[in-house]
């Protein structure tokens, strides 16, 4: 798949946990920063970065070490569907009780660090993605 970004999730190393994106949407973004620092909270930032990630994925997949090029699906019981995004199954993969996707995200990210650096990487990612693009036409 072209024009995506590649993740691998820090501290997952059985299986490895891979999270594909597409480029960021600038007015997505906007729109999650404005939304979430409007309800105002402690951890407004943290969730406007979880708001972008969960917008901008295409799949979350596992890579177990005795079969590197076999991406397996997260939805419990069912490694050969396909890939979750950060949805119910996922949460039920992780065994967190949460109810929307960017509560997903976090449990999913075990550190606020480790899901802010990732955010960076795809803004980074995005801003050269989106040139290119622009470039193109």
């Amino acid at each position: 798949m072209t024009n995506c970004l590649l993740t691998q999730v820090p501290r997952w190393d059985e299986p490895e946990i891979f999270v594909r994106f597409k480029p960021v949407s600038a007015l997505k973004l906007n729109a999650s920063i404005e939304r979430r620092r409007k309800r105002g909270g402690d951890d407004w930032s943290l969730l406007a970065n979880a708001d972008v990630l969960v917008d901008s994925c295409i799949g979350v997949y596992a890579v177990m070490s005795s079969d590197k090029e076999q991406h397996l699906s997260l939805r419990p019981g069912a490694p050969k569907s396909p890939w979750t995004k950060f949805d119910s199954d996922l949460a039920d993969a992780l065994g967190a009780d949460v109810d929307n996707a960017a509560d997903t995200c976090i449990a999913l990210y075990l550190t606020e660090g480790d899901l802010i650096e990732t955010a960076n990487k795809l803004f980074r990612w995005s801003n050269i993605a989106n040139d290119e693009a622009d470039a193109t036409f």
